[in-house]
């Protein structure tokens, strides 16, 4: 989706190996509609707007964005804390990865990323439901189905939310 959204004029893939939108950053979600009508006009592709910017590539616990010669950025996901904390289903996670207390994913590269300052804030979560969510360390299984159904927590089990907690807490000792 990503490249689509670059070719039809919405922004760029920056050097986090996000869609960066101008005004909405890479806090954005995508969709597209295909369809088979002639178009009248189309929006030129926006220019990659990074610059010389490496925040988001010095931010990153793992080292996983590297930049080539052509200043195009890769990413090695076999060191994202993102992929270790949601895809990897192994029962262990690598000893030297640095998770910077990141429980599910990690948003170094986004946070520290000059267009997502000025994104707008598109969710807030209630005192109510922050509260829940604190909960979690503690939660047996069906409290964690329950508490985290609906959001992208649910994408993992049981035991790699407990992988992961394990690990942080390894970590900040």
């Amino acid at each position: 989706d990503k490249l689509w959204a670059m070719k039809a004029g919405l922004g760029w893939i920056g050097k986090n190996t996000l869609f960066v939108h101008p005004r909405l950053g890479s806090f954005c979600n995508l969709g597209e509609l295909v369809t088979a009508a002639e178009m009248d006009s189309y929006d030129s592709p926006i220019p990659n707007q990074c610059g010389e910017c490496h925040k988001c590539v010095d931010a990153c616990p793992n080292r996983v964005l590297k930049i080539d010669s052509n200043n195009k950025s890769m990413l090695d996901a076999r060191r994202c804390t993102s992929y270790h904390t949601i895809e990897n289903r192994s029962e262990q996670l690598p000893e030297s990865l640095r998770t910077n207390g990141y429980v599910f994913g990690c948003d170094c590269c986004q946070l520290v990323c000059p267009f997502n300052q000025q994104a707008p804030v598109s969710v807030e979560v209630s005192s109510e439901r922050l509260q829940e969510l604190e909960t979690l360390p503690q939660a047996d299984e069906p409290t964690f189905k329950q508490l985290t159904r609906h959001s992208p927590i649910s994408r993992i089990k049981y035991y790699q939310w407990h992988r992961n907690l394990e690990k942080v807490q390894k970590s900040a000792l």
